[in-house]
């Protein structure tokens, strides 16, 4: 006799193999209400929606989940947008001239720099420097690649005060993709690369070809409509394959930043991370990947031992490829 799997969308029925506390989440997700599948036609349903998410996080029973640590936090306008910088206590700007953009996720329709505390600040805490959480144009607000050219533009303003050498660049999820995306253009376009990469659980084929985008989407907290929300903004499968989209169909240079990459055993992006991994180490670049058990998409977000050891990994990794000492502009 077999037993029916929970339904889509739900991280459930976890093993004995993880934390108590994760075990804990996962019956706190397993009661949420399913999300609705297929997405908003207007800009206003986008901002309505986006605006119901930002509700969600903002409930104290979710903030109490999340993986929150100290930190200051204020606007600053760049390259013609207003983002998030998130920085440490006792921080001297004086001596300390690292920064990491942060770029959130929201799978390119959702997200906002002001509901990134749980990624930016645990990264700001444990590296004892400030996190940049970038304002980038979703896909409904403008067509790709004009989120590439938002980061690239706010790159560039950060140079004019930095060495490269200084910059990191954090993604989540599609901001996983976008840094990449942004990383490669930075390239084509004979810039200095940033000095490292960290991606958390990153999307970097959005046609949705990965083995685990079918096989774990019953056990994750993905939306699994989102290949086809994306696809009615961009217009095509072709569209949505190229590099310009999908930075797992590009070609990566031996000169790549070294890259840290963080998934689990029940997210649906498993295989976009295994995939990106196998193409970089082929390119003979850099790269660590951690794969963390029994945990869905976006696990690091949230406050458990698991998220702890993640937030380790990619701060060491972090700290061993940052440089840089001097005044800071920001």
């Amino acid at each position: 006799m077999t037993s029916t799997p929970e339904r889509t969308g739900v991280w459930s029925l976890l093993p004995q193999t993880v934390s108590a506390e994760a075990r804990q989440l996962a019956e706190f997700f397993r009661h949420m209400p399913a999300q609705e599948s297929g997405g908003p036609l207007t800009p206003e349903q986008w901002r309505a929606r986006n605006e119901a998410l930002r509700a969600g996080f903002a409930h104290p029973m979710m903030q109490q989940a999340l993986n929150i640590k100290p930190a200051d936090s204020r606007k600053v306008m760049l390259a013609g947008a207003e983002h998030v910088l998130f920085t440490p206590p006792h921080h001297d700007a004086a001596r300390d001239r690292r920064i990491v953009m942060h770029l959130h996720g929201g799978g390119y329709v959702g997200g906002s720099p002001e509901a990134e505390l749980a990624a930016a600040t645990p990264v700001a805490a444990a590296l004892g420097c400030p996190v940049l959480s970038i304002r980038y144009p979703l896909w409904w607000e403008e067509r790709p690649p004009a989120d590439v050219e938002r980061v690239v533009a706010v790159y560039r303003e950060l140079r004019k005060e930095r060495d490269a050498g200084s910059i990191a660049l954090m993604g989540w999820s599609a901001g996983g993709g976008l840094a990449l995306r942004s990383t490669l253009k930075l390239k084509q376009l004979g810039e200095p690369l940033p000095a490292v990469l960290a991606l958390a659980t990153p999307w970097v084929d959005v046609t949705g070809a990965g083995d685990t985008f079918r096989t774990l989407m019953p056990y994750d907290i993905l939306d699994s409509s989102i290949v086809d929300t994306v696809r009615e903004l961009v217009g095509s499968e072709e569209a949505l394959r190229a590099p310009a989209c999908s930075p797992i169909y590009a070609d990566y240079p031996s000169d790549f930043p070294p890259t840290i990459i963080a998934t689990g055993t029940r997210d649906a992006l498993l295989s976009d991370c295994a995939r990106l991994q196998r193409k970089l180490t082929d390119a003979n670049v850099k790269n660590e990947l951690r794969v963390f058990e029994g945990m869905p998409h976006g696990f690091m977000g949230f406050r458990m031992p698991e998220t702890d050891a993640c937030m380790r990994d990619f701060t060491r990794f972090l700290g061993r490829h940052l440089g840089g000492a001097g005044t800071a502009v920001l």
